[in-house]
């Protein structure tokens, strides 16, 4: 099994991923393992991409994607159902409320998908997840667990590489069997190490070295639950 990115020399082709999940699913793995299992590269600039994204969704605990990204698979998950899409929030300035994107981070919650890390650039980033056995059928409110932390003041030299230092940071603090919300503010230290340097991964990183950022992260980070209801038609 994988953790973080694919680390063969190439992207994995679709059905390998579908493979790998059904291989997961079919011979069953610990809860430790399972959620390890990422998907951080999704890219929709073309319809198979966003299509091979619903087909794994259900065995995947861990989805990366940006507010660009969400909407896409929201979207093509509930043309898929059959049901209408969800409305566009309005953009304030060049970004969107949190709150307001929450019901399309629900869309792909129900799928069986354990979390989403919604990037938010200079916003910071957000944990989603919902309780699944809480979630009664299609037809109930889902109750949505959102954990935001903001973006800490950084000086920005390199945006290059800050995803995927989040995903690093994320899966390394995973690894050392931290709680996700604590996951993700390694992450979210990771990714600030990156964006203050110039190469990609900054050789002075270290795991060890990422815990006082992280706690920086946490203690100023928001937990709240916002219940949605997603109708199929």
């Amino acid at each position: 099994m994988h953790h973080g990115r694919w680390t063969g020399s190439k992207q994995p082709a679709g059905g390998d991923l579908l493979n790998l999940c059904h291989a997961v699913k079919i011979h069953g793995c610990s809860e430790d393992s399972r959620k390890q299992i990422w998907n951080s590269s999704v890219r929709l600039k073309s319809n198979p991409g966003t299509v091979l994204c619903l087909d794994v969704l259900p065995y995947l605990s861990y989805l990366k994607p940006n507010d660009a990204e969400l909407f896409a698979i929201a979207d093509a998950l509930r043309t898929r159902q059959g049901a209408e899409v969800l409305t566009r929030p309005e953009q304030h300035g060049s970004s969107f409320l949190l709150i307001d994107m929450v019901p399309f981070a629900a869309v792909l919650l129900a799928t069986g998908l354990r979390y989403v890390v919604l990037t938010m650039g200079s916003q910071g980033a957000a944990l989603l997840s919902c309780q699944q056995a809480a979630w009664k059928s299609p037809m109930s409110p889902m109750l949505v667990n959102v954990t935001y932390m903001q973006a800490m003041p950084t000086h920005v030299i390199n945006l290059s590489g800050a995803g995927d230092a989040l995903v690093s940071g994320m899966t390394a603090a995973l690894l050392h069997n931290k709680e996700p919300h604590v996951a993700l503010a390694y992450g979210m230290a990771a990714a600030r190490l990156a964006i203050q340097s110039d190469g990609n991964v900054p050789a002075e990183m270290t795991f060890s070295g990422l815990a006082d950022d992280a706690k920086g992260f946490l203690s100023g980070c928001n937990n709240f639950d916002v219940s949605v209801g997603l109708k199929q038609q």
